[in-house]
């Protein structure tokens, strides 16, 4: 990327090999030795610095060094309102709730998924066991079928509702938490992967 210059002022920006500048076609631009861009007034362009998150960018200023023959961009980086962050951040709090409630759980050594589909199975699995208690139910697992009893079904049941609430729980805490705070870089540096079930 290049900055023309002309008179102390920068006329343009471009990442073309080939331009028209002065009245003159140049090609190939970047063949040009450094010290011959900067007799011809083209300079080497300095991006600003990624605006960090959680802020958005303000007003663009650019500095001409004649010396070193480049042109520096810098944007001035301005916080997002409080409450704007706060709302980003609890977004990303839910996002990550979601991928542990539905990443699974172990119940007896065995991994259950907790996604939400497995989840309306096996309430439902529970309910049926509960109104058919000598009923063995058909299963099937990642390993293959298995028949279950009322006893393992409620022992499934209890330990993924466990796990999910767990998961609400700890959003929950950490929602309030985050209300709590009362700078946009208190907030943005809050760890929100603590205190969760395992």
């Amino acid at each position: 990327m290049f900055a023309y210059v002309k008179d102390g002022q920068l006329i343009k920006v471009s990442n073309e090999d080939n331009v028209e500048w002065e009245g003159v076609t140049i090609p190939h631009v970047s063949l040009l030795t450094p010290a011959e861009r900067h007799a011809a007034g083209i300079y080497d362009f300095v991006h600003a610095t990624q605006v960090p998150a959680y802020h958005r960018a303000g007003a663009t200023t650019y500095t001409i060094d004649n010396v070193a023959g480049t042109v520096t961009e810098a944007a001035e980086h301005i916080p997002l309102p409080l409450e704007d962050v706060v709302a980003t951040r609890k977004g990303e709090l839910a996002a990550y709730r979601y991928q542990i409630e539905t990443g699974g759980v172990t119940v007896g050594g065995s991994q259950v998924a907790t996604d939400r589909e497995s989840q309306a199975m096996i309430a439902g699995a529970k309910l049926f066991s509960d109104m058919n208690p000598a009923a063995l139910v058909d299963w099937k697992t990642a390993t293959g079928w298995v028949q279950i009893d009322a006893a393992t079904i409620t022992a499934i049941a209890n330990a993924v509702g466990a796990h999910v609430q767990a998961c609400f729980s700890a959003e929950r805490a950490h929602s309030a938490a985050l209300d709590a705070l009362s700078t946009v870089e208190g907030v943005a540096a809050y760890d929100i992967t603590t205190g969760w079930p395992v």
